[in-house]
């Protein structure tokens, strides 16, 4: 690795560690536990269960505590899964809820933990239909993939219906986190570019997001370098670019938990609840489409508070981590996905050209609205053609 980069990583390490209790080690994990009799529910990855990737040491660090295991979710969640999480955490008294996996694991116990805290009637809280009248029971996280950045976030994705919802609350960031990167080792590669991906996009669109600022910023500037420099020998397998890329991810999600993200975080949800895109690939496929108009758009167009320029900078800045500029951003990140081995295009993706305006129509409205460019369907669609 680089000198610059490992001096970028340690320095994105000692900025996440400052930030909330923060262990390296899944031997720590009693360190970040609150001290209770209740129980531990364990919302726990099932490739991670039937793998093992840590279990065994997970396991000796909750061998004096009372634990339950839940299991029952998918790579894209269901409010359903989310509620059946709850409820067995409202079973079994659990006072703390623990996260292994992947994003999907995270967000499924984010869920639960705040639901668990409405016995009454968790599904109200989960799906939308009610506020949250108080805090989520506390929860750790364990993020055995680096590049959905939950870890670090306040909210979280759950589908209702087949529709992508956004479960946001203080009280479900994490109140510890686990940083262990050996339980990435034998991420598969394909997961580990969607990860990648993921983490990289999300650093990309908190550089020009509406909602960012000053702070979102910084760190999204550290994350995109860190990504940028280590993703392709980080999904080969190399144990220190691995590394990088967790500390990068953690960071890209501080990010998006102040800035949000934008337009292809809003086209990507559709793309992997009906099509089952992995969600880093579905956003990668659009995200130098929706930049290069972000460089090119008109004036008028423009609802950044910074300005048409400002957009632009931001642009240009983003494309250079990829050794790029506006113009050929599509052609770099196209070039980044053939050399991870995934599809480089919506139709590669195997996307029916037919679906492009369904999947316009369905893009998430809250992202776009965070989109420096004002955006209508018909345009959206244009930028799925333009992808495909």
């Amino acid at each position: 690795m680089r000198p610059e980069i490992a001096a970028a990583v340690e320095c994105a390490r000692q900025h996440a560690a400052a930030r909330r209790p923060l262990v390296e080690s899944l031997h720590a994990l009693p360190q970040l536990l609150p001290p209770c009799d209740r129980s531990v529910l364990l919302v726990i990855d099932p490739g991670v269960a039937v793998a093992g990737d840590g279990a065994a040491s997970l396991h000796a660090a909750l061998a004096d505590r009372r634990v339950n295991i839940f299991s029952a979710f998918t790579v894209t969640p269901t409010s359903t899964q989310a509620v059946a999480g709850a409820l067995a955490a409202i079973a079994s008294d659990a006072g703390v809820v623990v996260a292994m996996g992947g994003g999907s694991a995270i967000d499924v116990a984010k869920a639960a933990a705040l639901g668990a805290a409405h016995p009454v009637d968790p599904a109200a809280v989960i799906e939308g239909h009610a506020a949250p009248r108080r805090d989520a029971i506390p929860m750790v996280a364990i993020p055995t993939t680096a590049g959905t950045g939950s870890e670090a976030t306040h909210f979280a994705v759950v589908y209702v219906g087949g529709v992508k919802r956004s479960l946001a609350h203080a009280s479900i960031r994490p109140a510890g986190v686990v940083m262990d990167a050996e339980l990435s080792a034998t991420c598969p590669p394909r997961v580990a570019a969607a990860a990648g991906l993921d983490a990289l996009c999300q650093a990309m669109e908190s550089l020009w997001a509406v909602g960012a600022d000053d702070c979102s910023r910084a760190d999204a500037r550290l994350a995109g370098r860190i990504a940028a420099a280590t993703i392709v020998d980080a999904v080969r397998g190399d144990a220190d670019c691995r590394r990088a890329m967790m500390w990068a991810s953690h960071l890209a999600g501080h990010a998006i938990d102040l800035s949000r993200t934008t337009a292809p975080h809003a086209a990507s949800y559709a793309l992997s609840a009906l099509h089952r895109v992995p969600h880093g690939i579905a956003v990668a496929l659009t995200i130098g489409h929706f930049a290069r108009r972000l460089a090119t758009m008109d004036e008028r167009a423009c609802v950044h508070p910074g300005g048409i320029e400002a957009v632009r900078a931001f642009v240009f800045e983003a494309a250079s981590w990829l050794g790029s500029d506006a113009e050929g951003v599509v052609d770099a990140m196209g070039s980044l996905l053939r050399t991870l081995g995934v599809p480089d295009s919506l139709r590669a993706a195997g996307i029916p050209r037919a679906s492009l305006d369904g999947l316009a129509a369905a893009a998430d409205p809250v992202r776009l609205s965070n989109h420096p460019q004002r955006l209508d369907e018909a345009t959206i669609a244009a930028v799925l053609r333009a992808a495909w």
